[in-house]
């Protein structure tokens, strides 16, 4: 091969390196990019299961009254003693109250509550049969990450949400979102 026809391949091949080099980049940008849209569509679906859990969830029971109507309690003469069983609290024979599921999401959910007023005290025995318990993570969740009961307290207007999410078996306090920031509320306990 003489050197005129050698220096024209060379020189063909140093015209196609760049041209080959910018299909490379060309072809990896498209790849990342379709990598990038499949993580942000299913980061998308999983923000959007978590909505509709949530709704669900706070749908989940709702008490037999109807909206806008309070849970009732019943006033009694002797204080009850909080143990977080319903028997023995008090001489009362009084039936706890079932709440009615809004959904048949999970059949073998069932809640059960119960309120009592002495002189200057609320007392509400709530019950939850639940096959499997998930307990709260402050690590995930300052509110609530697992099981978890919403008690709304307060007029018209001025409502406040209480969750009541205990870590682990035994005595629990209520927290409370109040200017973005989640408080405990020590006058709301349980067991």
């Amino acid at each position: 091969m003489k050197l005129r026809a050698q220096l024209i391949v060379v020189s063909l091949f140093a015209l196609f390196l760049p041209w080959a080099g910018c299909s490379f980049i060309y072809e990896m940008e498209s790849v990342l990019r379709s990598g990038q849209q499949d993580a942000l569509a299913a980061f998308a679906g999983s923000v959007a299961l978590l909505v509709e859990d949530r709704a669900a969830a706070d749908a989940l029971f709702a008490p037999t009254a109807t909206p806008g109507q309070g849970i009732y309690f019943h006033t009694e003469k002797s204080i009850p003693i909080v143990d977080g069983y319903a028997e023995g609290g008090t001489e009362s024979s009084m039936t706890l109250t079932t709440f009615s599921r809004a959904s048949a999401a999970d059949a073998s959910l069932e809640a059960e509550y119960l309120g009592i007023v002495d002189t200057d005290e609320a007392y509400a025995f709530i019950r939850v049969v639940d096959p499997s318990i998930r307990y709260h993570n402050p690590a995930e969740s300052e509110l609530a990450s697992g099981d978890h009961v919403v008690v709304a307290m307060g007029a018209v207007g001025d409502t406040r949400r209480y969750w009541l999410a205990p870590e682990a078996p035994g005595e629990f306090l209520a927290r409370y979102r109040a200017g973005g920031a989640v408080s405990a509320e020590p006058r709301v306990r349980g067991v």
